[in-house]
């Protein structure tokens, strides 16, 4: 029997927009919710054999941050961004949703699946016992609070949207509680608790301790939509990491994650970090267990100066006092579009966010372990 194709809608709960800084009352701050990480979670968490066929990510009005800097990120072209308002009848989520099921084409007889991003635990299930209209995924052993994902037939979707006026996320959840009577229990390898910043990026750490990345990889790369090929020149050297599309690697890569539309230049080694989209590291650079934010950047021009060090410990080895809730241990954190002069030498656990002014970064030379240099993070 043929699988049913399942379209995945994510959205940002509550407590994930506390977790990492995107409510109304904290400015915008280190990391957005990447797009790219979530594909990428999903991905893993299904296993690859029920990896889904078209992904969409509901963004209502009131965190009109994130939907500025999801449209900023370098994702696959087959992610489409749903903007909701409850106070525009055009927009509201039965039209939205609607508007979404006809313009994709999508079948009847196809799956929704709606499911908080980057949810945190890993878990599969079964395709095969998709038959009814619609389920609730049971993680009631994990949560009080189980039904967090929604697996429901696209013919019975489009009929609730057309015959009525929901507002919302949280108002679809609510009436389909009333509404779905089956359930199926995933299968779960292992969760983790996410309550702040500091446990979301441990989180995303454990990948190289938890699951063969090399398999990952294998199988990652063939299913997910490639906007352009990744160049791996014949110098670079790549171990134990993943490599994003749209990327250019002339260095040294090891147990990092390197998402799409990096450009790492020769003589740089990356080393246990994670680089997100569109960052350009110039030669020479040397990084160990850094996170380094998005840059949007359609010129491809550095954001890493050349021969800058990051991660490396320069005198002390201190701990970050002002950012230690938010930081894992011996980690340096780089936020979203900020630009790196060439020949600094930033140490463990330092923070680097803001518009900074470069010239005043280059000045100092060194950032010692646990140093926080930021300015105008308001924007």
């Amino acid at each position: 029997m043929e699988k049913r194709r399942l379209a995945f809608v994510g959205y940002l709960p509550e407590d994930k927009r506390k977790i990492l800084g995107l409510t109304d009352d904290i400015p915008y701050s280190f990391l957005p919710i990447y797009l790219n990480f979530t594909l990428f979670s999903l991905n893993i968490t299904n296993n690859f054999e029920n990896s889904f066929d078209k992904y969409a990510f509901i963004v209502e009005d009131n965190y009109s941050s994130i939907s500025d800097n999801i449209k900023d990120q370098s994702i696959s072209n087959s992610m489409q961004i749903l903007n909701i308002s409850e106070s525009d009848n055009v927009r509201i989520f039965s039209s939205v949703i609607k508007d979404y099921i006809e313009s994709q084409r999508i079948e009847k007889q196809d799956y929704f699946i709606f499911s908080p991003c980057n949810f945190n635990f890993i878990w599969t299930f079964n395709r095969g016992e998709i038959k009814k209209e619609a389920y609730f995924i049971d993680f009631k052993d994990f949560y009080e609070d189980a039904k967090r994902v929604i697996i429901i037939r696209t013919d019975k979707l489009l009929n609730i949207c057309k015959s009525r006026s929901i507002l919302s996320i949280n108002e679809f959840y609510s009436y389909m509680a009333g509404e779905i009577k089956d359930e199926i229990k995933p299968e779960v390898a292992y969760h983790f608790e996410l309550n702040t910043l500091k446990e979301y990026l441990i989180a995303h750490l454990r990948i190289f301790q938890d699951i063969d990345l090399y398999n990952m990889i294998i199988h990652f790369t063939r299913l997910l939509p490639k906007v352009s090929e990744t160049d791996i020149s014949k110098e670079a050297e790549i171990l134990n990491s993943f490599i994003g599309y749209g990327c250019t690697i002339k260095g040294k890569v090891q147990d990092s994650l390197i998402f799409n539309n990096v450009l790492i230049l020769q003589d740089a080694e990356i080393t246990g970090s994670i680089i997100l989209p569109g960052t350009v590291i110039a030669k020479g650079v040397k990084i160990k267990d850094c996170i380094i934010g998005t840059y949007k950047n359609p010129m491809k021009d550095i954001t890493v100066g050349p021969n800058t060090v990051m991660g490396y410990p320069i005198q002390s080895n201190l701990k970050n006092i002002k950012y230690s809730n938010d930081l894992p241990e011996g980690y340096t954190l780089i936020g979203n579009n900020t630009l790196l002069p060439g020949g600094v030498k930033i140490g463990k656990q330092c923070v680097i966010r803001g518009k900074i002014n470069i010239l005043e970064l280059k000045k100092m030379k060194n950032l010692l372990d646990g140093g926080t240099f930021e300015q105008d993070v308001t924007l």
